[in-house]
């Protein structure tokens, strides 16, 4: 709700902001954007006006002022087949290092958010709401964390809030279809990535399913998916992937299956299918204290 956003803005991190936007200034901002911000992001930027690049603060994202948020849709749009941003959103959160945040102001996830990491292009929902977000930001600040380890909404977690759940399930059934339907090849992937992060994460068999999908984008995205869930009667499957991955060669999706694997279950199989990998793979394990 807007009341949990001017409170969360209410915090020091916070205090280095522009004035908060009028009604006519709010409405201009919007134009500019080409469509109507929700609620949420319209009492945000009433409370704040964004915070400039010479403020100090220790938030992972800054908030950026219209003239900034303006000028990211402009740079986004004109490098649109680099970032490929999503168009739903508009992108109102920056490192200042070509990451961002965007808010989906239109579509069936409009008022959830979006990270768009300059190395890996996703449009895939990752907060559930401004509210969230914001909490996570200040969270994430408050212990001295970058973006890149902030806790997120989606993919859904096994201990996800039920109402998280109930809310993501008719929404990932949409972008589940429209992923089977979709011939455009990166319409089909984006869609397939927006419906793994919605899929419940302890029934169900999306991600299973696209675990076997044709498109590597899709699979690999569905390995990522895995390794959050945790679901224990995937094991077999996955060591079975990385079994067949191994046997022809292909190290990425061998990486991908054997860390969803040791998220699931870090002993014999995993050490197995790490002994019999040529000696020039990288060891995509050895943070956990393997040799």
């Amino acid at each position: 709700m807007s009341e949990s956003v001017v409170r969360i803005l209410a915090s020091s991190h916070f205090a280095g902001g522009d004035a908060g936007l009028d009604e006519a200034r709010l409405a201009a901002f919007e134009s500019a954007l080409g469509a109507q911000l929700p609620e949420e992001a319209r009492a945000m930027y009433r409370r704040c006006g964004g915070i400039g690049t010479r403020v100090r603060t220790p938030l992972p994202m800054r908030p950026m002022p219209p003239a900034d948020a303006i000028d990211t849709l402009q740079l986004l749009t004109d490098a649109a087949d680099t970032y490929r941003p999503h168009p739903e959103a508009r992108y109102l959160f920056t490192d200042d290092n070509s990451n961002w945040v965007g808010l989906f102001v239109l579509g069936p996830l409009r008022g959830k958010l979006t990270m768009l990491d300059h190395d890996v292009s996703s449009g895939a929902p990752r907060f559930a709401s401004l509210g969230s977000f914001l909490a996570k930001l200040v969270a994430a600040a408050d212990a001295g964390r970058d973006w890149p380890t902030m806790q997120t909404d989606y993919p859904l977690a096994p201990d996800a809030d039920a109402a998280l759940v109930d809310e993501a399930r008719p929404l990932c059934a949409l972008y589940l279809e429209q992923h089977h339907r979709a011939s455009d090849p990166m319409a089909r992937n984006l869609a397939g990535e927006i419906a793994l992060h919605l899929t419940d994460p302890r029934a169900g068999d999306t991600v299973r399913e696209m675990l076997a999908s044709p498109w590597p984008y899709v699979r690999h995205v569905a390995f990522q998916v895995a390794a959050v869930h945790k679901r224990a009667e995937w094991a077999p499957e996955l060591a079975a992937y990385a079994g067949a991955a191994l046997e022809r060669g292909e190290y990425g999706p061998w990486v991908s299956a054997i860390t969803a694997l040791a998220a699931i279950e870090d002993g014999a199989e995993v050490a197995a299918l790490e002994a019999a990998a040529p000696r020039n793979w990288p060891r995509p394990l050895r943070g956990r204290g393997r040799r």
